[in-house]
């Protein structure tokens, strides 16, 4: 009876020390908590899907700073959006499609009022000082 008892004892013991979870493999990894492979046969293969949700779906997740890194796949009529919610800002926010939104001019040229082709090189009339701009040239 004891010897029952005991292997009954290792055999949980051993499994709580295992804590590595994988899907499509037997190895997983062991420094990941959830390893997915995709593939189970080297022939079929797949991809991880996301929860798909309307924005007002979205809205109705009761998130809350602990939810940090909760990833959704947006579909709300035309507009599809990978998101992840920032538990510190308390905001959903779109990873892809990535938008940028560019603020700072780089270099430019006003030509107004320029008749003809100009004089070549024409030198810049907004310069960012991170930048080094030798003029704006025509072609032949």
């Amino acid at each position: 009876m004891k010897t029952t008892v005991f292997s009954i004892f290792v055999f949980f013991l051993n499994i709580s020390l295992f804590s590595q979870v994988g899907i499509n493999t037997t190895t997983p990894s062991p420094s990941a908590a959830l390893d997915i492979s995709s593939s189970n046969n080297g022939t079929n293969f797949g991809g991880l899907m996301p929860p798909k949700v309307t924005m007002a779906q979205r809205d109705l997740i009761p998130v809350t700073a602990a939810d940090d890194g909760l990833l959704v796949y947006v579909t709300d009529g035309a507009i599809r959006y990978l998101q992840i919610y920032d538990g510190v800002d308390g905001v959903w926010r779109t990873i892809y499609p990535t938008t940028f939104e560019l603020s700072t001019v780089l270099a430019g040229w006003n030509v107004t009022g320029l008749t003809g082709y100009g004089t070549s090189p024409y030198a810049a009339t907004t310069t960012n000082s991170s930048v080094v701009v030798g003029g704006l040239s025509r072609g032949a």
